[in-house]
């Protein structure tokens, strides 16, 4: 076939081909209500999501609620005093005991004058160890109710003209023991201890001072210092863990001032006269005396 007075046409037909009789306001309209249905869709939420509150901490109660919730504390004891002297009552005469020497006779002397017995007025006995026990062996702390230990310090002994001062010494378990020499001369004093390592402490006349440190006296014990250079130069030192003690004065006199009430052993030590015991008991009330005789 031929077609005359044209061209073929090979793409779509037009619009207004398709729809016949429409009219451009008409397709206008058609297309803002599909905008509009669009618009009104609902939309996803991008927002983050809103987080639970958090609980709150719950406030500190003071002080003094927690007190109260674990009650009141328990009272402390009424604490007890224990004071004492000791005297020497005996017969016998106590004789100074005197040695001829002839070692360092210009420092140490000719005559030595060994007055392990030492009286004040009335026939008070000084350098006597005084210590307190329970009857069954045990020691209280009044403080917290444990077991009572003495507490370690830093001692000094000096030697001065051959003579060990001071001649008795108490050694809280655990203290160190400084020991110095004032003579310029050759010391070398010999602990020949049993509960503890022995010791030694040898200071040649340029040797001011000597440090035992703190752990070579930790249990106790009785020990007898001596001087392997100069024999008659002799002294104690007595190792103990007991909080409850005293050493004596020249007036004779010891005290404790903070003491449980109960009953308790007292215990007295010395070098020459021995050893006593007596058991006394004490209330908060008033002070308990006693007197300690040797004979």
């Amino acid at each position: 076939m031929q077609y005359r007075g044209g061209s073929s046409r090979v793409g779509p037909a037009p619009a207004s081909s398709l729809r016949r009789g429409t009219s451009l306001p008409a397709l206008a309209l058609a297309l803002a209500l599909v905008l509009l249905t669009a618009c009104a869709a609902p939309q996803e939420d991008v927002r983050a999501p809103r987080q639970a509150p958090r609980p709150r901490r719950a406030a500190s109660s003071p002080p003094g609620d927690a007190a109260a919730t674990r009650g009141p504390e328990p009272a402390m004891p009424t604490l007890a005093r224990i004071e004492g002297i000791v005297r020497y009552t005996g017969t016998a005469p106590l004789r100074v005991k005197q040695l001829t020497n002839d070692i360092d006779v210009p420092t140490c002397g000719e005559r030595i004058h060994l007055e392990t017995v030492l009286l004040g007025k009335d026939s008070a006995v000084a350098n006597v160890f005084v210590e307190l026990r329970r009857d069954d062996g045990g020691l209280i702390d009044p403080a917290r109710g444990l077991p009572a230990a003495a507490n370690p310090s830093q001692l000094s002994v000096s030697i001065h003209r051959c003579s060990l001062e001071p001649h008795v010494l108490v050694v809280p378990a655990g203290s160190a023991v400084e020991v110095r020499n004032e003579d310029g001369i050759l010391h070398d004093l010999i602990v020949p201890c049993l509960a503890n390592p022995p010791l030694e402490a040898r200071l040649p006349r340029y040797r001011k001072r000597l440090l035992l440190p703190a752990d070579a006296l930790r249990r106790p014990e009785r020990l007898q210092v001596t001087c392997d250079a100069h024999p008659f130069e002799v002294g104690w030192w007595i190792v103990t863990d007991n909080a409850f003690h005293a050493l004596t004065g020249a007036d004779g006199r010891f005290a404790f001032p903070d003491v449980p009430p109960g009953t308790w052993t007292i215990l007295a030590w010395h070098e020459d006269l021995g050893r006593l015991e007596a058991e006394i008991t004490v209330t908060s009330e008033q002070p308990a005396i006693t007197e300690l005789d040797f004979r």
